[in-house]
């Protein structure tokens, strides 16, 4: 592969013009709220939109289980 894992500057560019896009809306949303509901909402919306951030990442991102361990009680196991 001639690029050897490195992603192309179509993707890169793609890439950030949707997380400024994504930027843009939220602070178009955040202004909204508050002309809609008053800035005394503000903070509330702020809190939640943090702990569904933080709820989202703890759900996706939770370690997996690992099997139970088989107890031998004190015995060795020998072959």
């Amino acid at each position: 592969m001639p690029l050897k894992g490195e992603p192309r500057v179509e993707s890169v560019v793609m890439r950030e013009t949707f997380l400024n896009w994504g930027r843009v809306m939220s602070i178009l949303g955040l202004l909204w709220v508050t002309e809609q509901a008053g800035s005394e909402s503000l903070p509330w919306v702020l809190a939640a939109a943090s702990a569904l951030q933080f709820g989202l990442v703890w759900s996706l991102k939770r370690p997996e289980r690992s099997a139970p361990v088989k107890a031998t009680h004190g015995r060795s196991e020998q072959a």
